[in-house]
Formats: C-alpha cells, sequence, structure tokens
C-alpha cells in the first residue's frame, strides 16, 4: 500500500494490534515476540485469541481477512482462534463468526472447552 493511502474499512490498522497484542502479553506475563509470531504454546495462543477477540470488539467492521492482514495470520486461523475463545459456540462468538457459522456442520458447533494452564 503506497504511503498516503488508507486502508479500508475492514483492516484494522496494524498500531491498534500491536497495542492490543502488548497489553495481552502483558496481562499474561508473556513476551510479546511469541504473542506476536507463530508460537504454538498455550499459553501464547491462549493470549493471541483474546487479542483477536478484542481487535474484533474494536473493530467491528473488520473481517477476518482484514484481521487476518493486520496480525500477519490467515483468515482460517483468526476464524479458529475466535470461536475457541468464545467457548467454540458460534452463537456465542462475534457477529462475523455466527454468520459463518451457519454454512458448518452440526457436530462442529459443539463447546470447545479451553483449559486454561497453571
Amino acid at each position: 500500500m503506497a504511503e498516503g493511502e488508507s486502508l479500508p474499512p475492514s483492516t484494522p490498522p496494524q498500531a491498534a494490534w500491536l497495542r492490543i497484542a502488548a497489553e495481552e502479553a502483558q496481562r499474561s506475563g508473556l513476551r510479546l515476540a511469541g504473542v506476536l509470531g507463530g508460537s504454538k504454546q498455550r499459553p501464547y495462543v491462549y493470549a493471541r485469541w483474546r487479542a483477536w477477540q478484542r481487535l474484533q470488539d474494536e473493530f467491528p467492521r473488520a473481517s477476518l481477512a482484514g484481521m487476518g492482514r493486520t496480525t500477519g495470520f490467515d483468515h482460517s486461523s483468526v476464524r479458529w482462534g475466535l470461536m475457541r475463545v468464545s467457548g467454540g459456540d458460534p452463537a456465542l462468538a462475534a457477529p462475523r463468526i455466527r454468520q459463518i457459522a451457519q454454512f458448518l456442520p452440526r457436530p462442529l458447533q459443539r463447546p470447545i472447552p479451553i483449559r486454561p494452564t497453571l
């Protein structure tokens, strides 16, 4: 994107993502690099999912693809994280996830428990 061009409304700003990710990392006592990067350790994954949820709460018009562009993850990872952080029940997830959930087979719509690590 050229300098001076604005982001489409479906793409949240990078600064907001970095701020939210830093807050979640600090809240969880984790390194920011692990939350921003592709760490697959549970504490980092859960913090990243919570950050995605906060990002979507702050930018409700953001698309999954736009959130993926901003955060450096693909849209399906964002979708999965948002669904998991909502308890796995698409009815509890953000509005964009509820739209997608209507096309999922029924067995995938049962709650998936998230066990916090100690």
